[in-house]
């Protein structure tokens, strides 16, 4: 059996178009099968593993234990990766990275020494908002754990507890408190490339819209905003997508087949025949089993 690539993606309800163009785009370039695995906020605190307090001000999410703004949900349930895998090598990734290349590179870079792996950024930004609105807060290592891979076979990653993800301040936590700096390891600036922050990089491997995605007012023109809206055109009409099929003009749909088409190596009369694209087929052969279907418990219980 070929090895599953386990992948923690962060979800946040705000951001389902970059959730999804992160996932679509990991599986379209992906030499091996992965397992995408959403953080969701909402099904950690029902399962018991995430009961960190919080409230709203205005349209801030405050964080009692780090006594600060949290702009996504998974700013602190990223964390909980340990309890949620047991063993191996897991990928966490914030809900805004795109995928220009297989994400099996970067497992191969996997180095049983350390406890986490990451890009080392220098990062202190000089904005005080990001995103939607959302206040910039500044802290020690910032960044470093956007993309995380995860070794859960390393010793030191056992002192970190689900007591600790719900009770200490996030910026502990972003710094990776629970581990010594020789337990970090190091990965290429290409794996978690900052646009509008990082620099001198020429072959983006992961592209993280930290700032904020290109749906976002003020960030529609960024860098690699055209190359993720292509993506996302490309993942509709893959997916069959209504969006794509009534929503958009002909001249539209004409141009994202063809889109596809240059995309998956095939021509129209292969698509005719029912011949789905080369690539779509092959990220849909790398999906890891359905896992066994579990209960649904009632809607008011997760309330």
């Amino acid at each position: 059996m070929r090895d599953i690539l386990n992948v923690f993606i962060g979800w946040d309800g705000r951001e389902i178009a970059a959730f999804d163009t992160c996932r679509g785009s990991l599986e379209r370039r992906t030499s091996k099968p992965l397992h995408i695995i959403p953080l969701m906020q909402k099904a950690l605190r029902y399962e018991g593993l995430y009961w960190r307090p919080f409230e709203w001000r205005g349209n801030v999410c405050w964080d009692i234990p780090s006594q600060a703004p949290m702009s996504t949900e998974f700013a602190i349930t990223r964390f909980l990766v340990p309890f949620l895998q047991k063993g191996g090598w897991a990928l966490f990734l914030d809900g805004d990275f795109f995928a220009l290349a297989d994400v099996a590179e970067l497992f191969a870079l996997a180095d049983e020494r350390y406890a986490v792996m990451c890009v080392k950024h220098v990062h202190e930004p000089s904005a005080e908002s990001k995103m939607d609105g959302q206040p910039q807060v500044p802290y020690a290592r910032k960044n470093w754990s956007s993309c995380v891979l995860w070794n859960l076979d390393h010793p030191a990653n056992g002192r970190l507890t689900v007591e600790m993800v719900n009770r200490l301040p996030g910026r502990d936590l972003h710094r990776f408190c629970w581990l010594s700096d020789d337990e970090i390891g190091e990965l290429p600036v290409e794996w978690n490339y900052l646009v509008g922050v990082t620099t001198g990089v020429i072959a983006p491997k992961l592209v993280h819209f930290t700032n904020g995605f290109p749906e976002m007012p003020g960030c529609e023109s960024i860098e690699f905003a055209d190359a993720w809206r292509k993506e996302k055109l490309i993942l509709s009409y893959i997916r069959g997508d209504h969006y794509i099929r009534a929503s958009r003009s002909a001249d539209e749909r004409t141009a994202v087949r063809r889109q596809v088409f240059a995309e998956a190596a095939i021509g129209p009369d292969q698509h005719a025949q029912g011949i789905r694209p080369a690539r779509a087929q092959d990220a849909q052969s790398h999906l890891a089993p359905d896992r066994p279907k579990r209960r649904i418990k009632p809607a008011r219980a997760l309330a």
